[in-house]
């Protein structure tokens, strides 16, 4: 009777094991914390090769996502949207950004004062999504997306300097899965991570034309000091003639 009673427990932990890591919703509430878990994702360390000597602001503005969007294996995908994440998607993004351009000394100042910038970073967020289907008893099936547009304005004059949209998908298989909202978190960490970097690069392509295209400055003309003209003095000797 005890041995039917504990192998009965087993089962009911076993399957409740299984939910758990098959629902992520179920504890990943209020958990992932992407700006500061290098787990989740790396900062790429890239450094410019010349500084810009303006100011620039970040501001992240939360798009629609695409309610048709699939998985790797077509299925919809799950969003993971503000209570997956420790910070709200808008914040975790703009976090993220502000400190991969401070590590790059790409410009000369950072501000979150509309007054205090120069220029004007526009990230439209169109999707930050991660995704977990079965494929087989074992193995599942997690994907992750990054997708937003970039928009470096200018603000006197007002002048748009750059536009460019990224998007990045990962897909990978594992068995067994015991942690697919860590998992889930991850994926969508690494697509961020495969783009930064490159957003950094074409906007110090863009800097570096502006700087090329610069006239140069003269430089401050010398002036010129007339050397006074010496009075040459006849003298006598002194002495005997």
């Amino acid at each position: 009777m005890a041995k039917r009673y504990g192998t009965r427990i087993l089962t009911v932990f076993a399957v409740v094991t299984w939910c758990l890591g098959f629902f992520p919703d179920a504890r990943a509430e209020n958990r992932y914390n992407m700006v500061n878990d290098y787990r989740l994702y790396r900062y790429s360390g890239y450094r410019a090769k010349s500084q810009d000597d303006r100011t620039l602001l970040v501001k992240v503005i939360p798009g629609p996502q695409t309610k048709a969007e699939t998985d790797s294996r077509g299925a919809p995908m799950k969003a993971t949207d503000d209570e997956f994440w420790l910070y709200p998607v808008q914040e975790t993004l703009e976090r993220i950004l502000y400190r991969e351009l401070a590590l790059s000394f790409l410009f000369r100042k950072l501000s979150r004062e509309d007054e205090r910038s120069d220029l004007v970073l526009e990230v439209l967020l169109g999707a930050f999504s991660g995704s977990m289907q079965r494929a087989g008893l074992v193995t599942r099936v997690i994907d992750g997306r990054v997708a937003f547009s970039v928009r470096l304005v200018q603000r006197s004059p007002r002048k748009i300097l750059f536009e460019k949209q990224y998007d990045r998908q990962n897909t990978v298989k594992l068995k067994p899965v015991t942690r697919s909202g860590y998992l889930m978190a991850r994926q969508v960490g690494r697509c961020l991570q495969e783009v930064v970097p490159l957003m950094l690069a074409d906007l110090e392509k863009v800097l570096n034309r502006r700087e090329a295209g610069r006239k140069p400055r003269n430089p401050p003309k010398r002036r010129k000091i007339k050397a006074k003209r010496q009075e040459t003095l006849d003298l006598e000797p002194i002495g005997p003639k």
